[in-house]
């Protein structure tokens, strides 16, 4: 149950007032605030977030004279640029998340990486979303369905003529309907009642426009 003070504002005529008036109250019954809702950023945007954090991090270094740290942190920024020039080599945003990232842990001084945990964390949340699929994969998701459907509900095997026939036969057969009678049909020696509109029953009427037996013959 809602306070009067948790209810959202009544509707007024103006809609579009209406739904930004609302908007707190339903950060609030998510449990989020404004400040705590982060959009999904792009690799792209991280990797430069990235390279910013480790030019400050050098020119802190330079003006301390630790020439170690900063040649560490040089080479872990070093390949950047050529990944950001070319985002749809895969096997850059690979080399970077695995071979850059691991040497840059191995050498670097203590506490230095934490400077880099969040943004790494965003990175490979971007990098589930963003990476296309191998190739070859939607084709094989393809084949697996229809092998799936064919063999499950047999509906993408398309009747053949008899078959068509037959239920062509079918649904004239059902749309005669029942042999209401009350006359006999006129089919000599046919004790059947006759169907509405016709002088025959259902399978003598059916027999005489089809030129076939009838379905439950």
């Amino acid at each position: 149950m809602f306070t009067e003070l948790d209810k959202p504002p009544a509707m007024p005529r103006n809609i579009r007032g209406w739904q930004a008036s609302c908007q707190p109250f339903h950060r609030q019954a998510r449990g989020r605030t404004p400040s705590e809702e982060k959009p999904m950023r792009t690799r792209q945007q991280i990797y430069l977030d990235i390279l910013a954090q480790g030019l400050l991090t050098i020119r802190r270094l330079a003006s301390q004279g630790d020439t170690e740290q900063c040649h560490a942190e040089a080479d872990h920024l070093h390949n950047l640029p050529g990944l950001l020039a070319h985002l749809e080599n895969e096997g850059l945003h690979d080399h970077y998340r695995g071979a850059t990232r691991k040497s840059y842990l191995s050498v670097n001084k203590p506490g230095y990486a934490e400077a880099y945990t969040a943004l790494w964390q965003e990175l490979e949340e971007a990098t589930r979303r963003e990476k296309p699929a191998p190739p070859g994969f939607m084709e094989k998701i393809w084949r697996l369905f229809l092998k799936w459907k064919k063999s499950k509900f047999n509906r993408l095997t398309f009747p053949s003529e008899k078959e068509k026939e037959a239920q062509r036969d079918r649904e004239f057969w059902a749309v005669l309907g029942a042999e209401v009678g009350p006359e006999y049909c006129a089919e000599p020696d046919c004790k059947r009642r006759c169907i509405q509109y016709s002088v025959l029953c259902r399978r003598h009427h059916f027999e005489r426009l089809r030129h076939k037996p009838a379905p439950d013959a």
